[in-house]
């Protein structure tokens, strides 16, 4: 260990934040040693006290308390430096969506097995992936330019120009400015109260609920359903064990168990209610190309063509509380399969709600132009 010790301290450095203590010339924290190595003859006395900290302002690096131009190199991996610079939360939160490659661009949506277009909607020409819809779209560059981040970035950098201290307010006010005169006018959104129930059919129809449930994205999975008739009478439910897997994919799951029980027992008529916008959405579609869901894609637009009259709704979760609680029994339910003739006794009082048309209050965003 002792003899380690001269290459292990020779080889190790700081790693600065913000607030830092460190010595900006005499402390190990950059890839090439301390930066007084550099200097050639004696530091300037109010330079050589300087920290970390007094270097650094809100817009990054204040470059004029250095009293000469350090080697480009040097420049650059301290430019590079994350020092932890405060963001509101909600940027904080966002980035660190990026890092983590889940920003819901249309790359990583159909990576997630939903059919999309996965083309840039502002551009055409690439695909929109997380550094394209940020940086890399022809149209988002010119955003860039206009709002004068690109330029002042390089002048700063390369030509030791000053920061300006107050970028991000000029930012934001040609932000705002522009989104006010040159884009679109301001949306104003409200809460609206409205009253959900689930509604009961028309004469010869019955209607066919599903949903599914995932404690977790891949985690632990049941899928559940319910046929009533035109009064709202219970005809059959049921609940599936499915294991561990996605909640788009338990969706399809206990569609295709509905759709299949309504085929066996030759309903004329079949209503089928989900809350699972994007399920309709697939089966709508013409072509759907991924090949782990396909299968169950497949068979649910085969079974829907058995039925002499189908349609496909899209219903609010308060609609569909009772096969909510079906899934969630099927999750941690033994059997893989199972077949209700009547309510279960955990699902009597919501059944009973449902039947006697019980309304629940729903907060909903309804969007108005303020121009």
């Amino acid at each position: 260990m002792r003899k380690a010790k001269t290459i292990f301290q020779n080889g190790t450095r700081w790693f600065p934040r913000r607030e830092s203590n460190l010595s900006f010339w005499f402390d190990s924290w950059t890839s090439q040693g301390p930066l007084r190595q550099v200097v050639q003859g004696p530091l300037p006395l109010e330079s050589e006290k300087l920290k970390i900290k007094d270097v650094v302002n809100e817009s990054g690096w204040n470059w004029d308390l250095i009293p000469f131009d350090l080697p480009l190199n040097y420049k650059k991996e301290i430019q590079e430096v994350g020092l932890g610079f405060k963001n509101s939360p909600r940027i904080q939160f966002f980035l660190c969506k990026c890092c983590h490659n889940s920003v819901g661009v249309r790359e990583r949506i159909a990576a997630r097995g939903i059919n999309t277009d996965v083309t840039c909607p502002l551009c055409q020409s690439d695909v929109e992936t997380i550094s394209h819809a940020l940086r890399d779209c022809p149209t988002i560059k010119d955003i860039w330019i206009q709002l004068g981040v690109s330029s002042h970035r390089n002048q700063v950098m390369f030509n030791s120009k000053t920061p300006n201290p107050s970028l991000a307010k000029d930012i934001v006010h040609r932000a705002t400015k522009f989104f006010y005169c040159a884009y679109f006018p301001e949306i104003a959104s409200q809460l609206v109260a409205k009253q959900i129930r689930w509604e009961k059919l028309g004469r010869g129809w019955v209607k066919l609920n599903t949903d599914g449930s995932s404690l977790g994205n891949m985690g632990l999975a049941g899928g559940g359903g319910l046929i009533r008739d035109e009064e709202g009478a219970w005809v059959v439910g049921f609940a599936r064990n499915i294991g561990i897997s996605s909640s788009f994919i338990v969706e399809l799951w206990a569609l295709r168990d509905g759709l299949l029980i309504c085929a066996h027992r030759n309903f004329n008529a079949v209503e089928v209610e989900l809350d699972a916008k994007v399920v309709i959405d697939v089966l709508s579609a013409s072509k759907f190309t991924n090949s782990l869901v396909a299968p169950l894609v497949d068979d649910c637009k085969q079974l829907a063509t058995q039925i002499h009259q189908i349609r496909f709704k899209h219903c609010f979760r308060e609609a569909n509380r009772s096969v909510d609680k079906l899934a969630r029994m099927g999750a941690t339910q033994d059997n893989q399969f199972k077949l209700f003739l009547c309510p279960p006794m955990v699902l009597v009082t919501i059944f009973n709600s449902d039947l006697n048309g019980l309304y629940l209050t729903r907060m909903c965003t309804e969007s108005s132009f303020v121009l």
